[in-house]
C-alpha cells in the first residue's frame, strides 16, 4: 500500500514540475517578445534625427522613394526619406512605420538592395563612401524601421531605439 502511495505521489510531483515548466516557458515567450511601440510617428522622427546636421540632405517625395528606394510609399504608415543632396555622398536616412508587420521584409530587402546598388557604384571611385556603406544600419523592430548611412549611424540608430 505504501509503494502505491509513493508512486501516486511521484506522478503528481512530475505533473506539477511539468506544469510549473510549461507556465514558465508560456510567460519566457509572451513577455520575450518584441512589443510594437505606442510612439506616433513624429516623435520616433524627431528622437532619432535630434541634434544630427541635416544641413546637407534633402527631405525627398514620394515620387524619389519610388525612384531611388524602389518603395511604395502607399504600402507604409509612414515614411521619410533623407538623401545627400551631393551626388558624391552616399548619406541616406529612411524611417518607416509599418501599416503591417508583413512589410518588413520587404523593406529590409529593398534597403539591402539600395546598399548593395551603392556600394557597386561607390567603391570604384569614392572608397569612403563605401564605407560608410558598408557600415550602415537596417533594423527592424516591430512597427518601425530604419536604414542609415551616414557617419553618424551609430548614433542615429541609438537614438532611433531610444525614441521608441
Amino acid at each position: 500500500m505504501k509503494k502505491k502511495l509513493n508512486g501516486k505521489l511521484d506522478i503528481l510531483n512530475i505533473l506539477k514540475g511539468l506544469i510549473i515548466g510549461l507556465m514558465c516557458i508560456f510567460l519566457y515567450f509572451t513577455f520575450s517578445t518584441p512589443q510594437a511601440s505606442t510612439k506616433d510617428f513624429t516623435s520616433v522622427q524627431n528622437g532619432m534625427l535630434n541634434n544630427i546636421d541635416l544641413s546637407t540632405m534633402e527631405l525627398k517625395d514620394n515620387i524619389s522613394i519610388k525612384r531611388f528606394l524602389d518603395l511604395e510609399p502607399e504600402m507604409f504608415e509612414n515614411i521619410i526619406y533623407y538623401k545627400s543632396q551631393d551626388a558624391l555622398n552616399a548619406d541616406e536616412i529612411v524611417l518607416v512605420q509599418f501599416k503591417s508587420s508583413n512589410d518588413a521584409k520587404t523593406f529590409e530587402d529593398k534597403m539591402k538592395a539600395r546598399i548593395d546598388e551603392q556600394t557597386n557604384i561607390f567603391s570604384g571611385y569614392a572608397p569612403e563612401q563605401a564605407d560608410k556603406l558598408n557600415n550602415s544600419v537596417i533594423d527592424i523592430q516591430v512597427n518601425y524601421a530604419c536604414m542609415i548611412v551616414s557617419q553618424d549611424a551609430k548614433t542615429i540608430h541609438d537614438q532611433f531605439l531610444r525614441s521608441l
